[in-house]
């Protein structure tokens, strides 16, 4: 009896207890995921009576008392930013926040709070409402926390830098301080100037933040006016320290008086850079790259362009770091353009024979993942039937060649399999992925691997056909003007097509246009037409294009020398370059190493008095070629290809 009483209890009275309360949590949880859902279709616009319902689920859920509910609900208006129809919409969004950071006592809310608005710069009307908060606001804590969200601006920071300089003229000390915590944020290009002129501040403190930030940066571009204001400044402390700062940032001390550091700077500006300065900075730029790689170089996407740049630093592939990262080369699977076209040129440059099937494997994807048009997108992983294992094709009678990275030299080609090209939509594609691809495909050749004169063809084909009026590449088809990345990446690409095909390339009008748009828009402080976005992976590009077209000035640009001075005049005292990641320092080392010219140096260090060893070019009518023997690793396993299946007998 008592047992049916319990099943009765457990029937009539838990369960449906406990229903209830499941219920109601699974609909509160569909209700919020609903709204957050709806903000971040990024390509789903944002109506009025949209952001109503995100308005009330944002009240609903900040009312809370823990601090995480409240993180959550300032969640829900981090995608709207970029959706909003109604320009009212945003400046609401803008209010809410504003008051959370007015009230707010958490410092993980508050956090949030600023994560979450400096994305209004995304969006002008909302940016403008932000801004003039930021001016406007009473209360002096919430003030400080708008102007950190200045300092955060993605958008719109050309505003931001101009509300910045008109509060740095505020009464309020702490106002100006953090003024230049927030300018030391923002890209220098927009800053440099406003933070120089603050240093004729009246507060002291003022100067020696702006001082100690500048003295940090170790960028020489601002090495001119601190020179100038030596001869300027009556504070004599103050003086003193811009004296530091300019002694910090060169590295060398000339002196008290202004006249000595101009002098120096002179002489600086008609100097060419020496063979010495560019070894020091890639000594320093290859310790740090070890740093960084220490701790996470195969958990990374950027693990076989960091193996590539510490490898042409000097640095050797016995190394506990660099083992690792090889043996994840060698093992992973093969999915996307740059990485595999990376892993192709690691080890053409590190031994073309003793890695030869990899090379090969690397081929087989680059040629099964290009389009029936030439070029590349992201790229897809192949079937392992497609990756058939490469034939011996045929052996010279040549005398065996040196290779000092190669125990065995007898000459061979190998045949591969190429696997049927990818079926994708025709707009699915890109000239940043496709010169990758054929640098890839360039790194397979020289390692011996044949690739089929249709691949070239067809590349070749693709980028006549996607050169701009004006001699440039775009991002994607011709857009009527290129920018800088695209076009010298595009030039190399086209040159390597041609040279592989037999084609003289000296008199191709392709190839003149694409020199003359590099010339007439030569810089390398930013990436031409593109500003700072992708600045150091144009400069890669800018080497490349000037090695493979065999020149050394754009114009009247001697783009090496103006390119390695502005590198070690940029390079962080940590020794990196890094701005928008550790690709960064990766491509500055590629530059001034000449990566594409030079292979990588025998010692850690290569002195001034050394010369690379260049990099053998085969002839343009003549198909590369690589030694016989492919001996596997002697301590990593390769990654098991398929045998060729045996052929039919034909009767």
């Amino acid at each position: 009896m008592f047992c049916l009483k319990k099943k009765y209890l457990l029937l009539f009275i838990i369960l449906p207890a406990f229903c209830f309360i499941a219920t109601g949590a699974i609909c509160l949880a569909l209700s919020a995921l609903g709204t957050e859902c709806l903000a971040q279709v990024l390509n789903e616009q944002i109506s009025p009576s949209d952001w109503d319902k995100i308005k009330a689920s944002f009240t609903r859920q900040y009312a809370s008392k823990l601090p995480q509910n409240r993180i959550e609900a300032i969640n829900l208006i981090t995608p709207c930013w970029f959706n909003f129809t109604s320009p009212k919409s945003g400046k609401e969004a803008v209010m809410l926040l504003v008051k959370v950071l007015e009230e707010e006592t958490a410092k993980e809310v508050v956090a949030a709070a600023i994560n979450c608005l400096y994305m209004a710069s995304y969006d002008n009307e909302s940016a403008d409402t932000l801004i003039k908060q930021c001016e406007t606001a009473k209360n002096e804590t919430t003030r400080l926390r708008l102007i950190e969200t200045l300092g955060r601006f993605v958008g719109s920071q050309d505003k931001a830098v101009a509300s910045l300089s008109a509060m740095a003229k505020d009464k309020n000390v702490k106002i100006r301080l953090a003024v230049i915590e927030a300018l030391k944020k923002l890209p220098a290009k927009h800053t440099l100037s406003l933070l120089i002129s603050l240093i004729s501040d009246a507060e002291k403190e003022i100067s020696f933040a702006v001082i100690a930030h500048l003295a940090a940066t170790g960028d020489y571009d601002i090495v001119p006016q601190l020179i100038e204001l030596t001869g300027t400044e009556k504070r004599e402390d103050v003086k003193k320290k811009i004296l530091q700062a300019l002694e910090s940032i060169v590295g060398k001390n000339y002196g008290n008086a202004q006249k000595e550091w101009q002098e120096w700077w002179k002489e600086r500006e008609k100097s060419k850079v020496s063979q010495e300065e560019i070894d020091k900075a890639i000594d320093k730029a290859k310790n740090y790259l070890l740093d960084k790689a220490a701790t996470n170089i195969t958990a990374t996407n950027e693990c076989e362009l960091t193996f590539y740049a510490l490898l042409h630093a000097g640095c050797s592939p016995d190394t506990p770091v660099m083992k690792s990262a090889l043996q994840h080369i060698l093992t992973k699977q093969l999915a996307q353009t740059y990485n595999v076209a990376l892993i192709a040129l690691v080890l053409s440059d590190l031994d073309k024979v003793k890695y030869q099937a990899r090379i090969a494997q690397c081929a087989m994807w680059l040629l099964g993942n290009e389009s029936k048009q030439g070029n590349w997108h992201y790229g897809t992983a192949l079937p392992d039937k497609d990756m058939i294992a490469p034939t011996i094709t045929g052996n010279d009678k040549k005398k065996p060649e040196k290779d000092k990275y190669a125990k065995n030299t007898k000459k061979t080609m190998l045949k591969i399999k190429v696997p049927p090209r990818q079926q994708r939509d025709p707009n699915s594609w890109d000239n940043s992925n496709t010169q990758y691809a054929i640098l890839g495909l360039w790194a397979c050749a020289k390692a011996g691997i044949e690739i089929p004169k249709e691949a070239w063809q067809d590349a070749e084909a693709n980028l006549l056909r996607s050169q701009s009026a004006d001699g440039g590449w775009s991002y994607q088809a011709a857009q009527g003007t290129g920018h800088g990345s695209m076009t010298a990446g595009g030039l190399a690409a086209l040159v390597i097509c041609m040279q592989q095909l037999g084609k003289k390339t000296s008199d191709n009008r392709a190839i003149k246009n694409a020199k003359e748009w590099l010339g007439k828009n030569f810089t390398v402080k930013e990436n031409p037409k593109y500003g700072e976005s992708w600045h150091y992976y144009y400069l890669y590009a800018l080497e490349r294009a000037g090695v493979l077209s065999e020149t050394d000035f754009f114009a009247n640009n001697d783009w090496y020398q103006i390119g390695a001075k502005y590198l070690l005049g940029k390079q962080k005292k940590n020794g990196s370059w890094d701005v928008q990641a550790t690709w960064d320092t990766c491509f500055a080392v590629l530059f001034l190493r000449r990566a594409t010219k030079f292979a990588p140096p025998l010692k850690a260090t290569v002195t001034g008095d050394e010369k690379p060893k260049e990099v053998e070019k085969p002839k343009e009518t003549e198909k590369p070629e690589t030694p016989e023997n492919i001996e596997p690793p002697e301590d990593i396993e390769l990654p098991e290809i398929p045998e060729v299946p045996p052929e039919p007998d034909k009767k």
